[in-house]
């Protein structure tokens, strides 16, 4: 090995023991009062890097541990440094921390002061649990966080509540208690009296404000606010939506302001192909078309188209429309016309209406109608019948999912019922033959975040039918 390939290598691994090995390291040392593990202080004091050679190490250490000793209710602790040395290179630091927690202080009395007798009574109720126990401030500011939650999804968007002052009161020489003193404020009630839309350049203002769920005149609640948001987010129209904001318009009218921005709603797919003649086999096209219009002038309204060549005898087309919200009723209708060529089998020409109710903005029910013909072509092998399919049926949706097209969680559940009744047309004197048909059809989807940008899905789907004269044409 040459001198100057060893160099090399040298320079390599020195510097890689650079990047990789710590260079400077805080070495602790804890006694305490045994009120938490010294395990427990070294991850507090050490939560976030610092700078060894910093002046303030010392200081961000204590403040660390005198922080997190204040959230548990230890406000008089003591910590001292009671040694501190660094090494020849300054690269690694000794610290040695003597700590006195004292005792917990504990709160003695809860005093409320608030703007009804019955909000006074509330808050009491829902802090009395403090009285006679540390006094920790986190867990009292959780249940801050709990009562303002409760009086914004009631009609008080702008309430307040605060720990107005406390009084410390000494027990003995080693225990303090204190006397908290808590004030709240519940603004005043909030009615929605109007809704603005911004950001819409296509979708109806209409669409918009009746597909959130929030009606004029109903109280201000944030948790319907955020289904709303999640409502709009199911519609697939919107690539952002901004949490509504509720304000006073010449501190009279309440007004919810949303704020969306707008994503392409129409689709245009397709592809289309030549096969060349093959000796006695003329040449065919083959190809597939597909058109999706989910927002036709902003009205909800939508309309779609779908046909694929498959091969040169199978052929496969679609055309379905929604009239939304019929009467201004929560009443979709669907109509679609199915025609589907298999091969020299069959053609099976379909029609079909739909009733959908929107019980909710996750729940859909519908009632079904459909009116199908398959006629045989006489290529198959085996007997197949022209037959006459009527067809009702009920249906239930429920969609969880936080967007349509790209969910990170929730869930979707579809149940199908679907009763036929079949005739089979013949020439004969005996008339026509018929068979009731009975089919099930069951889907479900689940969706969880798994960490960033990546989704675990699982699907389940079934497909049944009963029947005495079932044909391959009446299969799935």
């Amino acid at each position: 090995m040459s001198d100057r390939l060893q160099i090399r290598l040298l320079f390599f691994f020195l510097l890689f023991s650079t990047l990789v090995f710590p260079q400077n390291k805080i070495n602790l040392e804890i006694s305490s009062g045994g009120k938490l593990s010294e395990k427990t202080y070294k991850k507090i004091a050490l939560e976030k890097p610092l700078k060894i050679k910093d002046a303030s190490l010392v200081d961000s250490l204590r403040s660390r541990i005198d922080r997190k000793l204040r959230d548990l209710g230890y406000f008089f602790s003591e910590i001292k440094i009671d040694s501190i040395r660094y090494s020849k290179d300054s690269s690694s630091v000794f610290v040695k921390l003597n700590i006195d927690e004292k005792e917990q202080c504990k709160t003695k009395s809860l005093n409320i002061i608030a703007d009804t007798p019955q909000d006074s009574a509330f808050i009491y109720n829902k802090l009395s649990f403090v009285i006679g126990s540390p006094f920790v401030p986190y867990l009292l500011k959780k249940t801050f966080s709990e009562i303002l939650k409760r009086y914004e999804n009631n009609g008080f968007p702008f309430a307040k509540i605060k720990i107005q002052s406390i009084k410390w009161i000494d027990e003995n020489d080693s225990t303090k208690s204190v006397e908290l003193f808590i004030a709240f404020r519940n603004g005043r009630t909030s009615i929605i009296d109007t809704i603005i839309v911004k950001g819409n350049k296509q979708t109806k203002d209409y669409v918009i404000i009746r597909n959130s769920g929030i009606k004029i005149g109903e109280r201000y609640s944030r948790k319907k606010i955020k289904e709303a948001v999640a409502n709009l987010a199911r519609l697939g129209f919107f690539k952002k939506i901004k949490m509504p904001k509720f304000y006073y318009k010449n501190d009279k009218i309440g007004v919810l302001e949303f704020y969306v921005e707008e994503k392409s709603t129409n689709s245009f797919d397709g592809i289309i192909g030549y096969i060349p003649k093959r000796n006695d086999i003329p040449g065919y096209f083959t190809g597939y078309a597909k058109i999706d219009l989910r927002n036709i002038f902003g009205t909800e309204r939508a309309f779609g188209f779908e046909w694929k060549k498959l091969d040169r005898f199978s052929q496969y087309f679609n055309v379905n429309y929604k009239e939304p919200w019929l009467f201004s009723f929560p009443l979709n209708l669907k109509l679609d016309v199915t025609q589907r060529k298999q091969d020299t089998t069959y053609i099976q020409r379909k029609y079909g209406a739909a009733f959908e109710y929107l019980a909710t903005a996750k729940l859909k029910a519908s009632l079904l109608y459909s009116f199908e013909e398959t006629i045989p072509l006489g290529g198959f092998t085996a007997t197949l019948n022209h037959s006459v399919f009527n067809t009702s049926g009920v249906s239930f949706y429920y969609d969880a999912r936080d967007d349509i097209f790209i969910p990170t969680y929730g869930y979707l559940i579809n149940l199908t019922l679907k009763y036929s009744l079949k005739n089979i047309v013949t020439d004969t004197e005996t008339g026509n033959a018929e068979d009731n048909q009975y089919r099930i059809e069951t889907d479900a989807l689940g969706f969880l975040r798994i960490y960033k940008n990546n989704i675990a899905a699982l699907g389940l789907h079934f497909r049944n039918v009963v029947g005495n004269l079932l044909e391959i044409s009446d299969l799935y």
